[in-house]
């Protein structure tokens, strides 16, 4: 017997889409609709850079998702809960020149610490920090 369970969040189609109605007021919302997702679960297990865009011009941003604001109760016409929380994050790398490493927290929206790149530290990378 196989066990099925139900999801209960947005697909990421139903995201996309939901981005792509939201950014017709939004352009940043619309700059995300068209970015894939790669971090499907951000946690506070998660160093993520994140995704460039025009509201941040070539800065880059690497963050550490610290804790989830709000409580997930919206809902979308199939009945799953949307993908739209905010996240307090740590400043922990980048080049931003206002959001510097070391002293800078920030709000992130879930939407686009999705679509950031996870860095995975690995054997390789801790190797290199002797000495």
């Amino acid at each position: 017997m196989t066990m099925a369970f139900k999801p209960i969040f947005e697909t990421a189609d139903q995201e996309r889409q939901r981005l792509v109605d939201e950014g017709e007021h939004n352009p940043r919302l619309a700059e995300l609709a068209k970015l894939p997702v790669r971090v499907p679960h951000p946690d506070e297990t998660t160093i993520i850079v994140l995704p460039p865009g025009t509201w941040r011009g070539d800065s880059r941003i690497v963050v550490i998702p610290v804790r989830r604001h709000g409580v997930r109760k919206d809902k979308n016409s199939d009945d799953l809960y949307l993908r739209n929380g905010h996240w307090h994050c740590r400043v922990i790398g980048g080049n931003d020149p206002v959001y510097r490493p070391g002293g800078y927290d920030i709000v992130v929206m879930e939407e686009e610490l999705r679509r950031g790149r996870q860095i995975v530290i690995d054997e390789a990378l801790l190797n290199n920090l002797e000495g």
